[in-house]
Order: C-alpha cells, then sequence, then structure tokens
C-alpha cells in the first residue's frame, strides 16, 4: 500500500505545466467553479449598491411627499 501511495504522488508530481494549465483552464470551465475573492468583494460591492439604490429611492419619495404636502397645503391659501 505505501508503494502504491508514493507511486501515486511521484506521478502527481511528475506532471508538466501544460497538464497543470489544462486542468486549471477546466476548473475555470467546469460549472462547479468556486469564485475567487475578488468576484466575491464584487458581488458584495454590487449588493451594497442595490441597497444604496433602494434606500435612496426610499428617502426621496418619503421626502417627495412631504414637500407635496406642504405644497399642496399652501396651495389652499
Amino acid at each position: 500500500m505505501k508503494r502504491q501511495k508514493n507511486n501515486l504522488r511521484k506521478n502527481k508530481k511528475s506532471k508538466s505545466l501544460t497538464t497543470l494549465k489544462e486542468r486549471r483552464k477546466g476548473q475555470l470551465e467546469s460549472t462547479n467553479f468556486k469564485p475567487t475573492r475578488a468576484s466575491k468583494t464584487d458581488k458584495n460591492i454590487q449588493k451594497l449598491k442595490f441597497n444604496l439604490n433602494l434606500t435612496l429611492f426610499q428617502v426621496h419619495e418619503l421626502y417627495y411627499n412631504k414637500f407635496l404636502g406642504i405644497y399642496r397645503f399652501l396651495s389652499v391659501f
């Protein structure tokens, strides 16, 4: 068993760079590709931007309704 494991390790070490590159390409193209740290931060930034836009819209809506109410109140007089 030990010999088999050692042989497997030797075989892994002896692989050339081209096969490593090909394997990496395969990993990138596969569906279960795990995102890198950069893409995770990009996703977080996108989420923050979406939340910010949502809150800005809510704030705009709130103030718009307030000023519209004041305008209507003043237009009565």
